[in-house]
């Protein structure tokens, strides 16, 4: 396994402690399983469940399948294996790989890959930072709200450029600000609450991920606000990632050092919360679909 960074690492554990009971998710709705993201609204498309699944075939046709050929493609961040699964049914003679950090994630995967027998597709752990494919190995690369976790978006395009092939597409479908300057005075505080050493958070904005495409040889770049289309709820989004920031902050809270003083640790996670969301509403966070070529 590759060096992961701290990032990496907390990633890792987040996610493989929400599938840390693998039966208790295959006892769910199947729906679910197969469709784990904020789903695509269009004409007629009026349930979640309707939605998520017409995701997947939004991403099907961004990343130009065809059931007469067969690509090697990749699943960069695949979680539990979802889309791949779903694509691979529809596309038997493509070969479909996943990669995940967290091993929860990738055993459940294999699991319905058995239950759905789909012997099309593969999921392995690791990082996508350094992958051990060979160069110009993929056709098609899809990468589903898992690119906004990265701490450097640079080194994942450059491991995405060498391991496609020439013309082959990159397709990214997720989380992006719109407005970078901000962050930088809620990010001194909490690593002063936690005892960390300060960062400074790149202003990266869907602006900064457009450039760094170009620096790493990607062009026919076609870039959609899913939100401001209609095409994703405006609530799904921001319930999102309000919800994830409350239950990281939690969590970095239940560990401080504020968890002998009660008043205190209230006070503190009270206000961060409120100024973390405050700038999440001014940095203009939104939803886009992002494809690219690789250069010859």
């Amino acid at each position: 396994m590759n060096k992961k960074n701290d990032t990496e690492e907390n990633l890792r554990d987040e996610y493989n402690n929400l599938w840390s009971d693998p039966d208790r998710i295959e006892r769910a709705n199947e729906d679910m399983l197969l469709g784990w993201h904020f789903g695509f609204y269009e004409k007629d498309i009026k349930t979640s469940k309707e939605a998520m699944l017409n995701m997947n075939k939004y991403v099907s046709h961004l990343i130009d399948l065809d059931s007469k050929k067969s690509l090697k493609v990749l699943d960069a961040g695949c979680g539990i294996g979802g889309t791949s699964i779903l694509l691979a049914k529809d596309y038997p003679n493509s070969k479909f790989i996943g990669i995940s950090l967290a091993l929860n994630e990738i055993e459940l995967a294999k699991k319905l890959k058995k239950k759905y027998k789909t012997d099309n597709t593969d999921f392995i752990q690791g990082t996508y930072y350094e992958t051990e494919f060979e160069n110009n190995y993929f056709d098609r690369i899809f990468a589903l709200e898992s690119i906004c976790y990265s701490k450097n978006k640079n080194r994942f395009l450059g491991e995405m450029n060498r391991i496609l092939k020439n013309n082959g597409k990159l397709v990214i479908i997720d989380l992006f600000r719109k407005r970078g300057d901000f962050n930088y005075y809620a990010n001194d505080l909490e690593c002063r609450l936690f005892n960390k050493k300060p960062y400074f958070e790149k202003k990266y904005t869907i602006k900064t991920f457009e450039s760094d495409l170009k620096s790493n040889g990607f062009y026919k770049i076609r870039i959609k606000d899913l939100v401001k289309s209609s095409n994703v709820k405006f609530w799904r989004i921001y319930g999102f990632i309000i919800n994830h920031l409350y239950s990281n902050l939690s969590l970095k809270f239940k560990h401080s050092s504020f968890k002998n003083n009660i008043f205190s640790l209230k006070c503190a996670f009270v206000f961060l919360f409120l100024i973390k969301t405050l700038l999440l509403f001014y940095s203009k966070v939104s939803y886009f679909s992002i494809t690219s070529c690789k250069k010859n």
